[in-house]
């Protein structure tokens, strides 16, 4: 099964570094209005890159012209709704982060030993979300290959020890740029975009309506964001897990 997930946090490489570990608040409108008001960042210095938006936004328009199973949703770890089920997983991800593992310490003498425990989290405890849902794919043994398409500065922000432990851990990861990589075959089997509110600035948020308009006159369906915004995959099985321990 082949599948392309697009996060629209992707075209902000140029400036996410400038706030994308401070401020954080679950509550995404909450989030930019502490942020602009505890630093001195302006929102129009929150700037995206317009080639990635528009490279992007090509190879989604090709692929959905192939394929009729699109999903939308502001958390990336929704995907799994609609994927969960599949075996033998292709996943092409644009997305300026790599989803795998991202424990709370990178100190270079434990980086590892975070690793593996977050990855034994992952597998054992069912602990997901938006950062860990290919770490998930694999625990239950469903990915294929894994190509991560996304901006240098992720890249050079990826030790070399992290990359190591993704190699082992990943089937045929790779981690490439728009520059050296392309997307030739548009055969998908389904289509994903996350909006990810964490991590685009309001001001950029009307893109995620493009590529869902883009979708609903190419298919003639119509996509309704009030059912995204009350599904979160992360809260489901974290309490599906618990429903687990008590019955069983």
């Amino acid at each position: 099964m082949r599948v392309l997930s697009i996060d629209l946090d992707y075209i902000m490489g140029p400036t996410i570094e400038l706030y994308s570990n401070t401020g954080w608040d679950d509550n995404a409108s909450s989030r930019w209005e502490k942020f602009y008001y505890e630093s001195s960042v302006k929102e129009e210095e929150l700037f995206c890159d317009k080639k990635n938006l528009l490279w992007i936004f090509r190879h989604y328009v090709k692929a959905i012209e192939n394929c009729s199973s699109v999903s939308f949703a502001y958390d990336h770890d929704n995907i799994l709704y609609s994927i969960q089920d599949f075996e033998d997983v292709d996943i092409i991800n644009v997305d300026h982060h790599h989803d795998i593992l991202y424990p709370q310490l990178f100190d270079k003498e434990v980086v590892v030993k975070n690793l593996r425990w977050n990855y034994h989290d992952v597998k054992d405890n069912c602990s997901i979300d938006e950062g860990c849902w290919i770490a998930w794919l694999r625990s239950k043994d469903k990915l294929k290959s894994y190509t991560w398409v996304t901006n240098q500065n992720a890249i050079n922000d990826t030790s070399d020890l992290q990359i190591k432990y993704f190699t082992g851990l990943i089937p045929k990861f790779r981690a490439v740029t728009r520059e050296n990589y392309d997307i030739t075959d548009h055969n998908f089997d389904h289509v994903h975009v996350c909006l990810s509110p964490q991590y685009m600035p309001k001001s950029h948020w009307h893109y995620f309506l493009m590529f869902v308009s883009a979708y609903e006159a190419k298919s003639g369906q119509k996509v309704d964001l009030n059912e995204i915004s009350n599904k979160k995959f992360e809260t489901n099985i974290r309490h599906l897990n618990v429903t687990n321990e008590i019955l069983y």
